[in-house]
């Protein structure tokens, strides 16, 4: 039992790590078009262009500052992951794009981007170590509400494309894409690696 119980623990952090390199690699494809990304680094990039900070760190902040809905409404949806999956996002996608990554014009790369977006989120998602406090929040209301992940992730998404509008000051077609991509990716994505974990040796998993 507490060779299963280790075996366990590792697939977890697995499913955690694989799929927030997943998501990094995701957002520096987008970013690397020139049309952008998601919603919410759109957010980080507007924040890095009003300030003096880098993408990650604006991923932080942002990130602190989610975390307090969870922390009232529903500290279950918290836990490690909450702490490594942003900064390995962000830490991943500035990597790559210090690289000197670059597709302008690519909306091939703009589409695998977004949709290694979505898959990585429901990797990470589905490892129950914790989830970033954006989407603890989308979890947390898809639960009371009793609603679609996707659907709550799609809202969430737009409201954010929003705000990043009103930072960045024009219109980039790489949010607009994901706010009806990536809910629908996750919400997939999510369902399939859970419902193959409850038919595998892996059901304690769940």
């Amino acid at each position: 039992m507490k060779n299963k119980f280790n075996l366990t623990s590792l697939f977890r952090f697995f499913l955690l790590l694989f799929g927030s390199l997943v998501m990094g690699l995701g957002v520096s494809l987008s970013i690397s078009t020139g049309y952008g990304s998601d919603s919410l680094s759109w957010v980080w990039q507007g924040i890095s262009l009003h300030t003096n900070l880098s993408l990650n760190q604006a991923n932080m902040i942002i990130t602190l500052l989610m975390l307090i809905p969870p922390l009232i409404y529903d500290r279950a949806q918290l836990g490690i992951g909450s702490i490594l999956q942003p900064y390995i996002v962000g830490a991943t996608a500035e990597y790559i794009l210090n690289q000197g990554l670059s597709n302008p014009g690519n909306f091939l790369f703009l589409i695998i981007g977004i949709l290694l977006l979505g898959i990585g989120a429901g990797i990470y998602t589905s490892a129950n170590l914790g989830k970033v406090p954006y989407d603890a929040c989308v979890f947390w209301i898809s639960k009371a509400t009793k609603s679609s992940i996707g659907l709550i992730r799609s809202l969430g998404d737009l409201c954010l494309f929003i705000i990043a509008w009103l930072l960045n000051q024009h219109l980039i077609i790489g949010p607009l894409i994901s706010v009806f991509l990536i809910g629908y990716i996750l919400n997939t994505t999510y369902n399939l690696i859970n419902t193959s974990l409850q038919k595998s040796k892996y059901t304690i998993f769940k």
